[in-house]
Formats: structure tokens, sequence, C-alpha cells
């Protein structure tokens, strides 16, 4: 919590429009309107809709929030998310879940459905104060054996990670 998962989503999902425009000549939207959801209904309907009219586009769920409040909550948005990802292949987009704990994922959605993990954290400084903006990246062979090897006891230390990194507090739409 507060690690800041949902401000690198946003900036992965403007990096990549960005690069979409710049590379391949593609224009697609990026607004918190058109291609970020905050609850798992509204997840198959707007992947549908931004897949439709605009293949190739990011679409971010954090559901950091209102959905993840309790165990039948978790059980309904995992199945949106299934679902979801069962009706949306076609479209080639990125989704970007914003979850608040890997582990808690299905393995089928850990291991086969998804091509990396990026995992946000918040070292203590010298005084001993949290720093946001850090995280592991772990490539599909190392998020599967993290998800392994550590899923039992909720270890992300399990498994070594890719590469490590940090981003900055910028939001590329409006706070």
């Amino acid at each position: 919590v507060r690690l800041g998962k949902s401000l690198h989503g946003l900036q992965i999902g403007a990096y990549w429009t960005h690069q979409l425009k710049e590379v391949h000549g593609i224009d697609v939207p990026f607004s918190i309107k058109e291609n970020i959801i905050f609850h798992g209904d509204k997840l198959i309907k707007q992947g549908n809709k931004l897949g439709t009219s605009h293949p190739h586009s990011v679409l971010i769920f954090d559901e950091a929030g209102a959905d993840l409040e309790g165990v039948k909550i978790m059980k309904r948005t995992t199945q949106n998310v299934k679902d979801y990802l069962r009706e949306c292949g076609q479209y080639n987009f990125l989704t970007i879940l914003i979850l608040p704990e890997f582990f808690d994922l299905p393995k089928g959605i850990a291991l086969s459905r998804s091509d990396f993990l990026i995992d946000c954290y918040a070292p203590p400084n010298k005084e001993g104060k949290f720093q946001r903006g850090f995280f592991n990246f772990y490539s599909r062979p190392c998020k599967k054996n993290l998800y392994l090897k550590g899923k039992k006891e909720l270890n992300y230390k399990a498994y070594r990670y890719d590469f490590h990194g940090r981003f900055l507090k910028f939001y590329p739409v409006d706070e």
C-alpha cells in the first residue's frame, strides 16, 4: 500500500502510448476515461470498447481500492480478470493489472497469461522513512520461479529478479 504502483502503471501506459505513435505511427488515446478502470465489472466492457476502436492501446486495471475489500470480492475480481483475458486477447494491447499482492493471482494468470512482473517497493532511507519509487523487474522465467517458490510464504525474495530500477513522482495525466 502506498508504494507508487498506480503511478508507475500510469507512467508505463503513457510511455506505451507515446512509443506507439513515435515508432509505429499508431495514434491511440491515453486518458483516465478511456484507458483506466477501477472496478472489475467494467473490465470486459472497456476492454472490448477500446480494443474495437483502438487496437494496440493500453488498458490499466487499477484495482488496489474497493475491489479488494474481502475474499468474496477478490474471487469476483479474479473471475472478471479471467473472463477478460479469455475474451480480449485478440486486441493485441497491453493490459496492466495493478495489484497489492502478486501471489493472490491464480496460477494460470500469474504464469501463463502474464509476460512479466514489476514489484514496487519502498526501502527505508537513512532516517528510517520509506522512499517510494523503486521496483524489481521479473521476466517470464523469473516470475514463474518467484511464484512457485515464494507463494507459500508470500516471499518476494524467494527468487531473483532480472533487474531493479527507480521511477520518479511524475503524473502523465492530471493528478
